[in-house]
């Protein structure tokens, strides 16, 4: 950048510069080019690093930040992409520019033909990196879904299994307050032991059967069209 000045146009004709503008800026735009190059290629690889977490464990506090990131790099992809049309519509049209231009020149010519290929290369390229963060982003919220949901099946698990344990415990603690402990084997009361069993048993069958009724339903159901 900073030899630009002291050695821009030492590779130009100079008589031709002095009657083709595009001709004559030529190296400015090819500047500008290898500019938008190094900046695409670390937009590239932006994207590739925010992707990269993607499907390993515990990637699920990485994902929201890398979505953030990757709306931010399809901002400045978008920006690009307008800039970059810009400059592809002014070297298509370059003829119809009030722009001094040789008359007849088939070096100035084939230097316009250049720096367009060039500038149609950059504006394909950032729409191909613009629809690989949009697919980028699209991962990024299904894979976000998917650990929602695997952290709620976890969580099902989880209270299904306190769910069992209460099922038990509960109709023990109902039928231990009912009855105290008023029984002759603990030599507080007159009542046999059985009879906390004979009465403890049936609750918690009935309460296993309440929370179990949807699969004794479900079977019942099967067990039915079996038989018919």
């Amino acid at each position: 950048m900073c030899l630009l000045p002291l050695q821009y146009g030492s590779r130009l004709n100079k008589e031709l510069a002095r009657q083709d503008a595009l001709y004559a800026l030529g190296e400015l735009f090819q500047f500008a080019a290898s500019a938008e190059v190094q900046l695409l290629n670390l937009l590239h690889n932006s994207i590739e690093h925010e992707l990269s977490f993607v499907g390993e464990q515990n990637a699920g506090r990485y994902q929201a930040v890398s979505l953030l990131n990757l709306k931010y790099i399809k901002t400045q992809l978008t920006t690009l992409t307008q800039r970059l049309a810009e400059t592809v519509s002014i070297l298509q049209n370059r003829h119809s520019l009030d722009w001094p231009r040789a008359v007849n020149s088939m070096t100035a010519e084939r230097a316009a033909v250049l720096l367009l290929a060039d500038f149609e290369y950059l504006l394909q390229r950032a729409k191909t990196l613009a629809r690989e963060c949009d697919h980028g982003m699209a991962t990024l919220a299904y894979s976000s879904v998917l650990e929602e949901s695997r952290r709620s099946a976890d969580m099902a698990v989880r209270v299904q299994r306190l769910t069992m344990i209460a099922t038990i415990f509960i109709p023990l603690s109902f039928a231990c307050s009912f009855w105290g402990m008023n029984f002759k084997e603990l030599g507080t009361g007159s009542r046999p032991l059985w009879m906390w069993l004979a009465s403890a048993a049936p609750i918690i069958l009935a309460s296993y059967a309440v929370s179990c009724w949807s699969t004794l339903t479900k079977l019942y159901v099967v067990s039915q069209s079996w038989l018919s």
